[in-house]
């Protein structure tokens, strides 16, 4: 690596999947990989939800943003879309 790559850390933050239900995906995720529920946080304008699970604590660590949206696609066809950022 050069020394101007070195001064810079890149990392994955965190990343997403659209799921059907997401208190079932929480306790999923928490109960099968004993991932942390980070936080929550909820859209009711938009009509949509996040959940943010993941290892150790969300300042040092990847996260896992789960999301659920009313009436979204992925509701009827069981697709699953991962963002990465």
């Amino acid at each position: 690596m050069t020394d101007q790559a070195d001064k810079h850390c890149f990392r994955i933050r965190h990343t997403m999947l659209r799921v059907t239900d997401l208190e079932r995906s929480i306790a999923f995720t928490t109960g099968q990989f004993g991932m942390t529920l980070f936080r929550t946080e909820r859209y009711p304008q938009g009509r949509f939800a996040l959940a943010f699970v993941g290892y150790g604590n969300e300042e040092n660590g990847a996260a896992i943003e789960q999301g659920r949206k009313a009436d979204h696609p992925a509701d009827r066809t069981h697709r699953r879309c991962i963002i990465w950022s």
